[in-house]
């Protein structure tokens, strides 16, 4: 908003970097989760709209904002999506030891939407099946703010899939905790329920690491896409038994666990397309 009325009256082009929309397509029963006022909501879409037609153009990270800016919001001059990334020259190098057995992390607020139950479901169903592993100390480390009611919840689901003393509640911690858990675990868990349009971004960060990444999300959301693209896997919310799966080949799989990223991640290769979409940009809105 800032950028546009700076801008106004004058020939200088303001392009707009987009990371997440303002307002997003929730169902009716979900669309609390945005605001909880219909006026807010409103409020929020009318300034959505009009800033991005304002713009000499809008730069998203994924194909499913861009679209939702063309179709949804009405088209600004020029839409384009450049993926996210990361800085892996600045993530921490880690030295100490992985947890024991089949470790699973989750560093991360818990908001809009987002649920481990399905996680902890299918944690049941494959200690059922591989006893072995929760005897090796596999289990589920938490980390990051809860609100009190989700952290209730997910307590009394810990105690009514008899998974006490398998998964623990570290609070909030610092950035290099939070790396240096992911670090040391055996599968970095994302939470992407809900939000069809975009990508968390920690999601580069395990992936950047080499920490193997499971995210739960829609089947066909921008999550799901990224992370078939960036050497992730996904699964859905409903899909408890793909989850177990998920964790049944990771137990199984012999020798280092560690992954490469499939395609490039980090900022230092990605600064060229956005470079390139930028200038881009420019030149069509300064073109006759």
């Amino acid at each position: 908003m800032a950028a546009v009325i700076a801008t106004a009256g004058t020939s200088i082009p303001h392009v707009m970097d987009m990371r997440d929309p303002w307002t997003r397509p929730f169902p009716d029963d979900r669309k609390h989760m945005l605001s909880p006022s219909p006026t807010v909501r409103r409020t929020k879409a009318v300034l959505e709209r009009a800033i991005v037609r304002r713009a000499a153009g809008v730069i998203t990270t994924t194909r499913e904002l861009e679209s939702f800016l063309r179709e949804v919001v009405g088209p600004p001059r020029t839409v384009e999506w450049v993926p996210n990334g990361i800085d892996v020259e600045r993530l921490p190098q880690v030295d100490a030891e992985p947890f024991p057995g089949l470790s699973l992390a989750y560093a991360g607020t818990l908001y809009y939407g987002r649920d481990l139950s399905p996680v902890l479901e299918a944690m049941a169903v494959f200690f059922a099946e591989h006893p072995a592993a929760r005897e090796a100390g596999s289990g589920l480390r938490i980390a990051g703010a809860i609100g009190g009611a989700d952290e209730a919840r997910l307590r009394k689901d810990v105690a009514r899939l008899g998974l006490e003393g398998a998964v623990e509640f570290r609070g909030v911690v610092s950035p290099r905790e939070a790396v240096e858990l992911i670090s040391r675990s055996g599968l970095a868990i994302v939470l992407a329920q809900h939000q069809g349009l975009q990508v968390p971004a920690k999601i580069y960060e395990s992936v950047g690491l080499g920490v193997p990444t499971l995210a739960i999300t829609e089947v066909g959301s921008a999550t799901s896409r990224e992370a078939e693209r960036i050497g992730a896997t996904s699964r859905s919310a409903d899909d408890v038994a793909g989850i177990c799966r998920v964790l049944s080949e990771l137990w199984q799989q012999k020798g280092p666990r560690r992954r490469e990223p499939r395609e490039p991640i980090d900022y230092g290769t990605l600064a060229g397309s956005m470079a390139a979409t930028a200038n881009r940009t420019v030149l069509l809105y300064n073109s006759p």
